[in-house]
């Protein structure tokens, strides 16, 4: 079988060209032995077949064992198609690149020039496409070049992905994945407030209008006619949620939406987010609460201790007053649990 690109020969069971990488027509995937230790490229001898040398080694991409003939200085593995030098020089020279590249990459992103950044990267992964930290950055650059016309949240992700695959354990990328998932939601959050402002002008604009011409309820009508924008600011407000389920700010932005603009008839959604603030309100409000509370108790308990060693009139006055603010401080500290029990 020939490839289609450059000609070269291969065999059936061969996925890639080994000359120049191209996917062969019939593409087979054979099972790939992985090596014991290192995916570095090893050499473990070689062999003759007609008037060419094969030398006998592992793919650093993917480990497949291959047979690669000693006439090319560059070839790629039959399995995943990755780069496999076989010259010295050469892998000299791209590892002096990818650290020279590494470098410029870093310092592009130090100072937030995203699309240089994200060339240098593309550089890293033609030499190799197995590096993580490459996809990481790539993802992190092209993420910050999302607009309010093309959001590449998405892409980012699909990056990050393909870092995961390369390194699933790697800290580096469920990192990435968070800060580019929280930055998310405070871009549609952003964005809600824009419209969130224009609302608001355009309904100070159109009362004092309806003011003058003596309407009976001006703020109603001006409610009415701003609404477009209050609507425009509710729907990226619940996309904001969708990466930021319980960031109080972005919920209360939800509910001071909607209480204002109480002459749109909103979705059951809107409502359960505006539950789901004053749930979450009265947790945080609770867990605080709690901690006081306990201390108090325990420290009432200690005073009702003592008292019980002592004897007197005044004293079991004293025992009483104890036990009933113990009582109390249990009953507060039972509902408070309620509350802070609460698992949106």
């Amino acid at each position: 079988m020939k490839c289609d690109k450059c000609g070269a020969e291969s065999v059936a069971s061969d996925k890639f060209c080994v000359a120049c990488g191209a996917p062969l027509v019939v593409p087979s995937i054979p099972k790939i032995p992985q090596p014991a230790a290192s995916s570095e490229r090893s050499p473990v001898g070689s062999t003759t077949s007609g008037h060419t040398k094969l030398l006998k080694l592992n793919c650093p991409s993917c480990g497949g064992a291959l047979e690669l003939p000693d006439n090319l200085i560059v070839a790629h593995c039959i399995y995943c198609g990755g780069k496999v030098l076989l010259d010295q020089d050469s892998i000299v020279r791209e590892t002096r690149d990818l650290q020279r590249y590494g470098e410029l990459c870093r310092v592009a992103l130090e100072a937030k020039n995203h699309k240089e950044a994200i060339e240098y990267c593309n550089r890293i992964l033609e030499i190799d496409p197995r590096n993580v930290e490459a996809w990481i950055y790539k993802a992190v650059s092209t993420f910050w070049l999302t607009t309010g016309a093309h959001n590449r949240y998405d892409e980012a992700m699909e990056y990050l992905a393909k870092a995961s695959q390369i390194a699933p354990d790697d800290g580096r990328i469920a990192e990435a994945r968070k800060e580019l998932t929280s930055e998310q939601a405070q871009w549609y959050n952003y964005l809600g407030n824009q419209q969130w402002e224009m609302a608001q002008k355009r309904y100070k604009i159109e009362y004092e209008y309806y003011k003058r011409l003596a309407y009976v309820w001006p703020g109603h009508n001006a409610k009415v006619a701003s609404s477009e924008y209050a609507t425009k600011a509710m729907e990226f407000y619940l996309q904001a949620l969708n990466f930021a389920p319980d960031d109080t700010d972005i919920l209360q932005n939800i509910s001071d939406v909607a209480k204002f603009y109480d002459v749109v008839v909103w979705k059951e959604s809107v409502n359960a987010k505006i539950r789901r603030l004053e749930l979450l309100r009265a947790k945080m409000n609770a867990s605080s609460r709690l901690r006081q509370l306990k201390r108090e108790l325990q420290e009432a308990k200690s005073e009702l201790a003592k008292l019980q060693t002592q004897s007197g009139f005044f004293v079991g006055i004293k025992i009483n007053d104890v036990q009933n603010r113990i009582a109390r401080l249990q009953s507060d500290i039972a509902k408070l649990e309620k509350d802070a029990a609460y698992t949106p």
